[in-house]
């Protein structure tokens, strides 16, 4: 996910539509700002550095710290900077703020991973399932993190309920395959290769890498965006 775990690869670990949840206009001059300070840094995103971002949000949270979103949002930031201290700090004031929130809880994982927090990451990923937040991100990222402890059966019990879910994104399905691989699976490891090829991945070299153990999952999604 660049990332150490696919949920931050495409931010991997937290959805920019939160915008959602801070719509509606209010008679009141202090919530309209309240949405309309959050909803116009949201749409900035992107269009200008990233600095500028961080720096509005601040400046955001300064009046309005009691915003989640916000909160939630500095810290997709502060991950992409590879501040793994400081997103885990935003996350936690995110969920204290709104705890049913399951994107938060997701995006705590994947930092809690990057920090090497395995049982941690663990913990939050599953509470992400709990809010019914089944996506295939958030199995794959609890397959591969029993995998690397090598606890196969439930790696594979995380990694077949991901499988069923529908269009799984490209990151999904390679590192389903190396997870798979892991596993003693070849068969299924190099089917999955296969999907990903009718679905336009060209790179099965650098792939084969991963596989062989030669290169980082984490390196290789780095070096290439899907």
């Amino acid at each position: 996910m660049k990332l150490k775990l696919v949920g931050s690869l495409l931010l991997i670990c937290f959805g920019f539509n939160n915008c959602q949840n801070n719509t509606g206009p209010s008679k009141d001059p202090e919530e309209n700002r309240f949405y309309s300070g959050y909803r116009n840094i949201y749409r900035s995103y992107g269009k200008v550095p990233l600095d500028s971002t961080k720096n509005q949000l601040n400046e955001y949270l300064h009046e309005f710290p009691e915003s989640a979103d916000g909160w939630g949002f500095l810290g997709s930031i502060q991950f992409l900077e590879k501040d793994y201290d400081a997103s885990r700090l935003s996350y936690h004031k995110a969920i204290k703020l709104n705890r049913w929130k399951s994107s938060f809880y997701s995006s705590l994982g994947t930092t809690y991973s990057a920090l090497g927090m395995i049982d941690s990451s663990k913990t939050y990923f599953m509470n992400a399932l709990a809010l019914q937040d089944s996506t295939a991100e958030n199995y794959f990222n609890l397959a591969l993190l029993y995998s690397k402890e090598g606890d196969t059966r439930n790696s594979q019990l995380y990694a077949d309920s991901a499988l069923l879910k529908k269009d799984i994104p490209i990151s999904n399905l390679l590192g389903l395959s190396l997870v798979y691989s892991k596993n003693g699976n070849a068969p299924i490891s190099k089917e999955l290769i296969e999907r990903t090829i009718q679905m336009g991945f060209t790179d099965t070299l650098e792939f084969s890498k991963v596989l062989k153990e030669e290169m980082k999952l984490e390196e290789f999604y780095r070096n290439n965006r899907f």
